[in-house]
């Protein structure tokens, strides 16, 4: 009789051990799996702040394009400058994140089914596409402001060495003599455009010179071309500097309308972006 109260003992202390082992497991196991679940869900709550940051900084950014664009618009000699704000948030998905592993925590958080991977795909699509159209934009305006500085350049050493070859013949007594028109031409020209330039706050840009020195001098140099040299020498730099200056205009207009066509592909990818994102932005928190 001990014998079996013994043996019965002992089978009810091996189930009790046995019972409490398994309550152990499956509570280490439940423990684990809510330690997944919550790693994953900051993964994605740490996605969903970096593209939140995203759409706000593109939101700007295409702004300032669109004000850059308008800018070179209303006066094309200048190329303004283009403001931008650092896009570290985009370089950093695009090109530090390891985006496989934040894929696989989307699709825990909210669902492994087609709708939810291709929803994640387009989103990393567009992340690259902005990234990639952004310093795009950033490397062309800075071959453009180059190429620009270069013709300027070239357009403002033409202005100095034609203003002062005309200056030059007010000195010149023979034709101050015999040809007292063309004397008197370039005389009242450059008079007046000193002038305007010391009543004109803008009186240093290309467009100023231009307007009120080389179109002037160039309508009125046509009267002499026939008959004096030195007029037909004039409007010659006069044309090279209306070629360089008109040549100015035209490559920054190009500029501003690539730009433009640039930006109304972004406008419709910067609002599919923010309707891709609106799960991850407005539902998860």
């Amino acid at each position: 009789m001990e014998f079996i109260q013994t043996i019965i003992g002992a089978g009810i202390g091996s189930g009790v051990t046995i019972w409490a082992l398994y309550t152990n497991i499956k509570y280490d196991r439940i423990k684990e799996e809510e330690k997944r679940q919550n790693f994953q869900k900051e993964k994605v709550k740490y996605f969903q702040s970096i593209v939140k940051a995203i759409n706000g900084d593109l939101n700007i950014q295409l702004i300032n394009l669109k004000n850059f664009i308008e800018k070179t618009n209303t006066n094309s000699i200048e190329l303004p400058m283009l403001d931008s704000i650092p896009m570290n948030d985009l370089e950093r998905v695009v090109h530090r994140l390891n985006i496989e592993d934040y894929y696989h925590s989307y699709l825990y958080v909210f669902g492994d089914n087609q709708e939810i991977i291709d929803e994640f795909r387009k989103i990393n699509s567009l992340l690259n596409y902005f990234d990639s159209i952004l310093n795009q934009i950033k490397d062309g305006l800075k071959q453009s402001i180059e190429f620009d500085y270069r013709r300027k350049i070239k357009l403002q050493n033409l202005i100095e060495n034609t203003m002062n070859d005309a200056s030059s013949l007010l000195l010149n007594v023979e034709i101050r003599t015999n040809r007292n028109d063309f004397w008197s031409f370039l005389d009242n020209t450059i008079t007046t455009f000193y002038t305007k330039r010391d009543e004109t706050t803008n009186n240093s840009d290309l467009k100023f010179f231009y307007e009120n020195f080389i179109q002037v001098m160039q309508f009125g140099l046509i009267n002499f071309t026939t008959t004096i040299p030195h007029a037909h020498n004039l409007i010659i730099q006069m044309k090279n500097a209306s070629n360089i200056y008109n040549d100015i205009l035209f490559q920054n207009k190009n500029v501003a309308t690539d730009f433009e066509n640039m930006l109304t592909n972004m406008n419709e990818f910067y609002s599919e972006l923010r309707t891709k994102t609106e799960r991850l932005t407005n539902n998860f928190c």
